[in-house]
């Protein structure tokens, strides 16, 4: 993750600001609940299967249980982006106004939490402030 952020004095009024992000290629593993729980009752059936000398069925099971276990690890790719936000001050007297846009391209990404899965960011929006200094 690189961060470039340049700021102008415009005016001694009118201060503008930008910020570009560039997050690098990600790779996101997380666990499918659903999957992991399959891969469970499968084994759990196969061992059962295996305890009735029913090997047929037993077989059944454990290829049931290899294949969902295989898929209990999801990898996700996430791929490199940048996003830009723009915004500006202007103060008079003891009064700030402040507009902000972020990802100002409405890039739609996604990134990856420690132990969720990807988790879609917001699109652009915007934010206005006002400061008075006391």
């Amino acid at each position: 993750m690189t961060n470039l952020v340049l700021g102008w004095q415009v005016t001694p009024r009118l201060k503008l600001h930008t910020h570009v992000l560039f997050e690098g290629i990600q790779t996101s593993y997380n666990t499918d609940l659903e999957n992991y729980i399959q891969s469970y009752v499968s084994y759990y059936r196969y061992m059962m299967y295996k305890e009735m000398n029913m090997e047929n069925e037993a077989a059944g099971a454990w290829k049931e249980a290899v294949a969902s276990a295989n898929e209990v690890t999801m990898h996700k790719k996430i791929p490199a982006r940048a996003i830009t936000n723009l915004g500006g001050e202007y103060s008079f007297g003891t009064i700030t106004l402040g507009f902000d846009i972020h990802n100002l391209f409405n890039l739609l990404y996604y990134r990856s939490g420690m132990n969720t899965n990807v988790i879609p960011q917001q699109g652009r929006w915007f934010m206005g402030t006002v400061g008075v200094r006391l």
